[in-house]
């Protein structure tokens, strides 16, 4: 289930009954103006709830600040969050997904998929288990991709992508855009 935004405790039980997913997608839900999804009490009912983005962005790590963000802000509760967003993201996003999926994610181990990003980050301050989240939130959300692999291979190296020429492809997206954009206007 997506959203979840206006269930009755009812709902929210039927939802826990019938081993139903959820995805919170917390920027989307902010650009409709339509609430707040309540992830503590899905995750109370032990409703496995992922993070999602609904479209609004490519890159999640900006919905885990945002869900961070906006559950504080609605609740007027500077704790709220907290650990309940690490665990949408960081646990069962994997469960979701291998639930879904039959395939294994969250971990570097054997029989799992080698999906990796390197971030090119800096910390600030020394970056510990304890304060892993915090730099999370607040600096990992915003550090540039360096490199991704894919099932163990390489797509991205060095924030360019071995053997495609962007500045080509860019171009040639401009155009198509143009195109598509004067078929809009012709109507």
């Amino acid at each position: 289930a997506a959203h979840c935004i206006h269930l009755s405790e009812a709902e929210k039980d039927r939802l826990a009954q019938t081993g139903s997913m959820v995805a919170h997608n917390p920027q989307s839900n902010m650009n409709n103006a339509v609430g707040r999804t309540d992830i503590f009490g899905l995750l109370q009912r032990g409703i496995p709830v992922g993070l999602g983005s609904d479209g609004m962005t490519a890159d999640i790590r900006i919905d885990a600040r945002t869900a961070n963000l906006l559950h504080k802000h609605d609740l007027r509760d500077h704790t709220a969050g907290w650990a309940e967003i690490r665990t949408l993201l960081l646990e069962n996003n994997a469960r979701i997904f291998q639930q879904v999926s039959g395939q294994k994610v969250g971990r570097i181990a054997p029989g799992y998929l080698a999906d990796v990003i390197l971030l090119d980050y800096a910390p600030p301050t020394p970056m510990t288990a304890d304060n892993f989240w915090g730099h999370f939130l607040f600096g990992i959300s915003e550090a540039a991709v360096d490199t991704v692999l894919i099932n163990g291979q390489v797509v991205l190296r060095h924030k360019a992508f071995p053997g495609l020429d962007e500045q080509a492809l860019a171009s040639q997206a401009r155009e198509v855009a143009q195109r598509v954009w004067q078929r809009f206007a012709e109507g």
